[in-house]
């Protein structure tokens, strides 16, 4: 459901099987808003530090790119990503007893929620991207 933050009750049933310590992340196959400006990627989603940090991000993960971005780049935009992280074992731990419909609900919801990841640090998302192929690959 698009523009809802409810999760559907049948949520786990299409998203993948996670790992205990891999985190998958899903984009459409498609972008929403394919070949945009960076013009319109700051003024459109507020992002007015975009470039300035696309340059510090391809100089401390991809050094071998010798690419600089500029105003003259597009890029592919998608509405939303979707990140499956493992369930905590923690909060499993701690789950007190209920009804068969409530520990499913339970479970599907604790599989759902993101836990803090190791080596993360949070900040806004104002806008997510495909990476244009003449920066290169990134992993």
């Amino acid at each position: 459901m698009e523009g809802s933050s409810t999760v559907p009750i049948n949520a786990h049933l299409m998203l993948p099987t996670v790992a205990e310590h891999h985190v998958v992340h899903i984009l459409a196959k498609t972008p929403a808003y394919p070949w945009q400006s960076v013009q319109h990627v700051i003024t459109a989603h507020g992002a007015t530090m975009f470039l300035p940090a696309l340059r510090l991000f391809l100089r401390e993960h991809m050094p071998h790119n010798n690419i600089v971005p500029g105003s003259q780049d597009h890029f592919d935009i998608f509405r939303q990503v979707i990140i499956v992280a493992p369930p905590d074992p923690h909060r499993s731990a701690n789950h007190q007893g209920g009804g068969a419909l409530e520990q499913h609900l339970n479970d599907s919801i604790r599989t759902l929620s993101l836990r803090t990841l190791e080596g993360v640090r949070v900040g806004r998302v104002r806008v997510t991207f495909t990476l244009p192929r003449q920066f290169g690959t990134y992993s």
